[in-house]
């Protein structure tokens, strides 16, 4: 472990210390005293370091969010939102797609990975699917679960929602 390491792990008790010392405080108080002036120390210390991060952050606008939010441009990245069901009730499946395709905007598509295995709730969810404007994938296997509708290119970000 380098040096600077130890002496910053330590700097709160080394400065408690001293400045315990150059209170006065003397006898069974001195404990007392050492811990909460120890307190003190880490707390300036850590307010300290958040305004330190916070003014190197607060310009910052190279994260993957900040760039999908700006429609056009560079930054215009698509989003999927894939919803995974199996043979859930298609009501609460198209509430789900239609609250994500509402947040999403024109930033990306909702797709629903269907495995159900009753006709009725695929018939339902092709009807629901025609209406709000959502993508329904099913696949012969189960193989490749939540991952499966990545392999048609949908776009580098991915929100996985479960109904």
């Amino acid at each position: 472990m380098r040096l600077v390491n130890v002496l910053v792990a330590f700097l709160p008790f080394i400065i408690a210390l001293v400045i315990t010392y150059f209170i006065g405080v003397r006898g069974w108080g001195i404990a007392l005293a050492y811990f909460i002036v120890l307190m003190m120390v880490i707390s300036f210390l850590s307010m300290g370091l958040f305004i330190v991060y916070w003014l190197r952050g607060r310009d910052y606008e190279g994260t993957v969010l900040s760039r999908a939010w700006r429609v056009g441009g560079a930054g215009n990245y698509r989003i999927a939102v894939v919803i995974p069901v199996f043979n859930e009730p298609p009501e609460l499946v198209a509430e789900t797609a239609t609250i994500s395709k509402a947040a999403l905007g024109k930033l990306g598509d909702v797709y629903v990975l269907d495995d159900s295995t009753r006709d009725d709730v695929r018939r339902e969810l092709d009807y629901y699917a025609e209406e709000l404007g959502f993508k329904v994938f099913r696949r012969g296997s189960r193989r490749g679960f939540k991952l499966a509708p990545l392999m048609t290119g949908s776009g580098p970000l991915v929100g996985i929602m479960t109904t």
